[in-house]
């Protein structure tokens, strides 16, 4: 495949869904990742620019396979770029992609491709093959390290999934609190890795536990809605109010503290 023809196809597969300023082929550099919050760690952005002037194209490649998936915060609104509707796509890309790094001489696939192909199996409640993603990925980062944060993260959203052969509260909350942990030592922020330890410790009925997590993200992100209603559902749970939890999560009509509400329910 010619540049132009790769370029074309990653545009008619991103829809327009990125935006572009005039005079640059790429979308525009996402605010939150520069903030480092709320956006997917750098790696599973795909946001890597390799060396050398005839290597550009494939930065621009990453730039929009991994907006593709990914999720921005602007302005306090969170910005899909697309729905899970479309992970079919982003897959196609990726295999695109990685076809093209290859063709690369001497250049080294991107090591995140499992990673964010794992993100797109789960929403295609492909878990099996989402696992073989995550663990392909494991093989090639050191433990306890920055890309080892991610694997925490999305191996815990296998373990949280209640329609996955893996659903394992338990093992959400080992995970989590490891991560939470590492992500500590190494002096990271991670509020995706927070969400996941409240809805781990909910779905494990810790309420108190779940609380004082929200309790301890609200003090990190104050202004962070999400982390807000997790705070004040986790008191209602812990008060003994599960109805009042769940009817708290569900108000905002948000896909991460939906997640939260439906471990309550079951």
């Amino acid at each position: 495949m010619s540049k132009a023809e790769l370029f074309r196809a990653l545009g008619d597969a991103g829809g327009g869904m990125c935006s572009t300023a005039p005079g640059r082929t790429g979308p525009e550099p996402d605010p939150a990742a520069e903030r480092g919050h709320r956006a997917a760690p750098a790696g599973e952005r795909l946001h890597v620019t390799p060396h050398g002037a005839d290597n550009d194209w494939l930065a621009e490649c990453r730039w929009r396979t991994g907006q593709l998936i990914d999720a921005a915060t602007t302005a306090g609104a969170e910005v899909f770029v697309v729905d899970a509707g479309r992970y079919d796509e982003a897959l196609g890309i990726f295999d695109r992609q990685e076809a093209a790094e290859q063709a690369v001489p001497g250049h080294v696939v991107d090591p995140f491709l499992p990673i964010n192909r794992a993100r797109c199996y789960m929403a295609l409640d492909r878990d099996v093959e989402a696992a073989a993603q995550l663990e392909l990925f494991e093989q090639d980062v050191q433990p306890d390290s920055t890309s080892w944060l991610s694997l925490a993260h999305r191996r815990s959203e296998l373990f949280l999934k209640r329609t996955s052969p893996y659903y394992n509260p338990a093992g959400a909350v080992e995970l989590t609190e490891h991560g939470l942990t590492v992500a500590k030592g190494l002096r990271i922020a991670h509020p995706p890795l927070m969400l996941c330890s409240i809805e781990a410790l909910a779905a494990t009925k810790d309420y108190a536990g779940a609380l004082a997590r929200a309790k301890e993200a609200l003090a990190s992100f104050p202004a962070d809605v999400k982390f807000q209603v997790a705070a004040r559902a986790m008191q209602f749970a812990a008060d003994g109010n599960v109805p009042g939890a769940i009817e708290a999560l569900r108000k905002p009509n948000d896909k991460d503290l939906n997640r939260v509400a439906a471990q309550l329910e079951g």
